[in-house]
């Protein structure tokens, strides 16, 4: 495992022919290398996903533990016209099936109590039911970009959230696992 700083600078050093001599510095910029690499980052760990997923016939979550990288305090407000709670994502995530790039949710203090990811229209479903709520639980689904919740009447100001973010938004500092 390397930090993405250290994973960029190899990538640099083996398209430069190795070891990066001074006229070659500077040929292929930070930002150029940085966007192929995310790209192809993002794409081969959606692609592992479904491959690993398929072969075992069913959702291999465990294979996405690795790429998590938790949001300790994300808050979360109101939508007045929805009459929702929600939160943006903090940063974008790898489009995956099921919207499984949101890995878990949960209270910031009690990690024990997950919150329960519903599919995206599912609420309308789940109000039809004798009995409204299929767990004590929060629920959660993803609608674009913005997380929704309903808390059964317990709001909270901030959640945690364990997300697996696109390589864009890895921190050069973060380590990353070589796909």
């Amino acid at each position: 495992m390397q930090t993405k700083r250290i994973y960029r600078e190899t990538v640099l050093a083996q398209l430069q022919g190795g070891i990066p001599i001074a006229d070659l510095l500077g040929r292929y910029g930070d930002m150029f290398v940085d966007s192929v690499i995310g790209e192809c980052y993002d794409a081969l760990l959606a692609n592992a996903y479904r491959q690993s997923s398929a072969s075992k016939g069913t959702l291999d979550l465990a294979m996405l533990d690795s790429y998590t990288k938790t949001y300790p305090s994300v808050a979360v407000s109101y939508d007045e016209d929805r009459e929702e709670y929600y939160t943006p994502l903090p940063v974008p995530i790898i489009t995956l099936p099921d919207a499984v790039g949101v890995r878990f949710i949960s209270f910031t203090k009690d990690q024990s109590y997950q919150f329960d990811p519903i599919v995206n229209n599912a609420s309308s479903a789940f109000s039809e039911l004798e009995v409204y709520k299929t767990s004590a639980r929060p629920t959660y689904y993803v609608e674009g970009n913005t997380v929704y919740y309903n808390f059964f009447g317990m709001p909270v100001s901030n959640v945690l959230m364990k997300l697996v973010p696109s390589y864009f938004y890895i921190d050069d500092e973060d380590y990353i696992l070589k796909l």
